[in-house]
């Protein structure tokens, strides 16, 4: 009856080197026991699938992102199983317990599930732990009368396996441009992604229309996610110079920016709110999306416009939340803080037209009127020349 419901796999062996499945995305070498056999194409360094000769599946593989374990990771992961297993099976799955536990030292995500095909029940069993830049799941699917014996195994090759390498480990806090002149402290649960992630980042962030990330000059922070994209957060020095941005100008300076990012958007996107980005005053922009979010914001500085894209894998909620959190942690480290350089011509042009009764304004007027008016009078009292021909 298993093999009505159970992963179809060849009978011809691979070979496997020390005894030992080498898969160096998990960082484990697994032993697998007598009675196991992996088919001809069942192994690679991300994945590995053996058959028992009683029927049992086992499959390890891996997903993108070193996820934390954590509860709500585990009823992410258990969605996923219920659903993948589901469409292989071609029958019922139902999820009857998820939980955590300990794989030697590892915390572990434990999920059972009871599957219903025609002529048969059967149990899947799906343990899910941090990799080296990975999450590792393994899973055996087996027939109701034989899942003791099943899940006892799963459990004995995983505590059995070679730890070639276990999880990397992570860059939180405080993230600092190399050459950018600029630094953010990512809230809790975000952190820099690493280096096995980066394919899947610029997966990402071709959305943009970047083809890569230039790190010595950009900040990347992740918030990994167990069955969804990442939110990620993208700071990049830009070379476009702003005039004066401040109160007196915020509208219009947000009105360029409109223009210039999203003036050939299809859907409207919202006026920026002001915020502060670190010590200044910058501009928040969110602009509605169909699927996931995506939030801009800018601020002036010395390397010309800190730019700030934020991406979600999900609703904006838990990504603006994270953004908010950030902005008034950036810290500008160039020279003298970072001020922005800009031109006479363009503080003359923002004061005369922004802030024309500012001192600065009012008084070289009232300087220039006091001088004509001092010219007029002087005219006045001069003596005609030639008022003294007779």
């Amino acid at each position: 009856m298993l093999n009505l419901f159970v992963l179809a796999c060849a009978l011809s062996n691979a070979q496997a080197s020390d005894d030992h499945w080498t898969m160096a995305d998990t960082g484990l070498g697994i032993l697998l026991p007598d009675g196991w056999q992996v088919p001809e194409g069942g192994w690679s360094d991300w994945s590995l699938k053996a058959k028992h000769s009683d029927g049992s599946v086992l499959q390890l593989w891996v997903t993108p992102f070193q996820v934390p374990v954590d509860d709500a990771s585990v009823a992410a992961w258990a969605d996923m199983y219920q659903k993948q297993i589901a469409s292989e099976v071609k029958g019922t799955v139902a999820v009857r317990s998820k939980s955590l536990t300990k794989i030697g030292d590892r915390t572990a995500g434990h999920v059972v599930l009871d599957l219903t095909v025609k002529g048969g029940e059967g149990v899947a069993e799906v343990l899910s732990f941090e990799g080296p830049g990975h999450t590792v799941h393994a899973r055996v699917v087996t027939g109701k009368r034989k899942a003791k014996k099943a899940t006892a195994a799963l459990r004995s090759i995983l505590e059995g396996a070679r730890v070639d390498q276990g999880p990397l480990a992570l860059t939180t806090g405080t993230l600092a441009s190399k050459e950018g002149d600029f630094s953010v402290t990512l809230p809790e649960g975000w952190r820099a992604p690493l280096k096995s992630e980066g394919d899947e980042i610029t997966k990402i962030v071709e959305k943009l229309g970047m083809e890569a990330v230039d790190d010595s000059v950009c900040v990347v922070g992740l918030y990994p996610r167990a069955n969804a994209n990442p939110d990620l957060t993208l700071i990049c020095p830009s070379a476009v110079q702003l005039d004066p941005l401040d109160e007196y100008s915020f509208d219009a300076i947000e009105a360029q920016l409109h223009e210039k990012f999203f003036g050939s958007a299809k859907t409207e996107v919202p006026r920026g709110e002001a915020v502060s980005i670190g010590d200044r005053l910058g501009v928040y922009f969110r602009p509605p999306t169909g699927t996931g979010a995506l939030r801009l914001a800018l601020a002036p500085y010395d390397r010309g416009m800190l730019t700030w894209w934020g991406i979600g894998g999900v609703d904006g909620t838990t990504l603006d939340a994270a953004l908010v959190r950030m902005q008034p942690t950036v810290q500008y480290t160039g020279p003298e803080g970072g001020q922005p350089k800009i031109r006479a011509d363009r503080w003359i042009s923002h004061y005369v037209t922004h802030r024309p009764t500012s001192p600065l304004v009012l008084g070289p007027l009232v300087l220039l009127i006091g001088l004509i008016g001092a010219g007029v009078s002087a005219s006045r009292r001069r003596k005609n020349p030639y008022e003294d021909i007779d």
